[in-house]
């Protein structure tokens, strides 16, 4: 029987969407909906793919994941974890950003 996992999105990760957006909309808004449109389509696989992510080593919680998504010349990392039937969304950044580990 297979389990039906629904998203929920962290407060820092809708904040982080909207960082995204806001930052390429000044220059492309056509390129800002398409990266934030990335960026939740794949959200939407991880119901049926929640392993897709690679674990997340260098942090004490082990129930961390990442997936890379790809845009334009980088692209986004995106953590997540799974608590018990729910897919939380835990954070957003740009490949290129210095990001911190959240707590």
């Amino acid at each position: 029987m297979s389990v039906t996992r629904k998203i929920e999105w962290l407060p820092e990760a809708i904040a982080d969407l909207a960082r995204v957006r806001e930052f390429i909309q000044v220059h492309n808004p056509d390129a800002a909906s398409r990266a934030a449109n990335r960026i939740r389509d794949a959200v939407k696989q991880l119901p049926d793919y929640p392993l897709i992510g690679r674990p997340v080593h260098d942090i004490v919680n082990p129930l961390f994941r990442d997936i890379f998504i790809t845009f334009g010349q980088s692209g986004y990392w995106l953590r997540y974890t799974i608590i018990n039937d729910a897919i939380i969304i835990v954070r957003i950044w740009h490949g290129r950003e210095n990001r911190e580990t959240p707590k």
